[in-house]
């Protein structure tokens, strides 16, 4: 689990443990929360994407300012029980369709950042 509780917020000024609803079929660990609702609060103005009415208190940094600054997305969709929303869901095999509807929450995370020039991408 990816709960704060365990310590795994330490350093980031925002950390987002929610689960979402629980579903029948989820384990007995804890209920999913789709990509879609993962990827949500990123692409919100103002996280991401410049804010048109920017709060000074806020504990988000700018994305506009120029220091560096990390996100870590996690998704948790290809895992069992395999229910991916449409259109993947019936165009792909379970696991499959949760990979492409996951792929394609990403997509637009991605394209936001580019979209905000904020996709950096280290290079060895």
């Amino acid at each position: 689990m990816l709960d704060a509780r365990f310590g795994l917020n330490r350093g980031f000024d925002h950390y987002d443990d929610r689960y979402g609803e629980r579903r029948p079929g989820d384990s007995t660990d804890g209920a999913e929360r789709r990509a879609e609702e993962v990827v949500k609060p990123a692409l919100a103005p103002g996280f991401l994407a410049p804010n048109p009415n920017p709060n000074p208190q806020s504990a988000i940094p700018n994305p506009q300012s120029e220091r560096p600054w990390f996100a870590w997305v996690h998704l948790y969709d290809p895992h069992e029980p395999y229910r991916a929303p449409e259109p993947c869901g019936s165009r792909f095999p379970p696991y499959d369709a949760e990979v492409a509807y996951t792929d394609a929450m990403l997509g637009r995370l991605v394209d936001t950042l580019k979209a905000s020039g904020q996709l950096s991408i280290a290079r060895s």
